[in-house]
């Protein structure tokens, strides 16, 4: 599957039909994994921290994106 694609519809209806697939195949397995790499599996941690300096935050950001 292209990456960065854009999926054109003629009309409303058209689209709306797209949205649901009520019998899957394995190209629609295919594509949803596709689309679940472009999301990270380690999300950074949820809430609000405070760091004493720029470069203390900076570091614990890399610490997050590393795993």
């Amino acid at each position: 599957m292209r990456r960065g694609w854009v999926k054109k519809f003629r009309t409303l209806e058209e689209a709306e039909g797209d949205l649901w697939v009520m019998e899957p195949d394995q190209s629609y397995y295919r594509r949803v994994l596709s689309l679940l790499d472009a999301f990270p599996r380690n999300p950074s941690p949820r809430g609000i921290f405070k760091y004493q300096t720029l470069e203390e935050a900076q570091r614990e950001r890399e610490r997050w994106s590393r795993g």
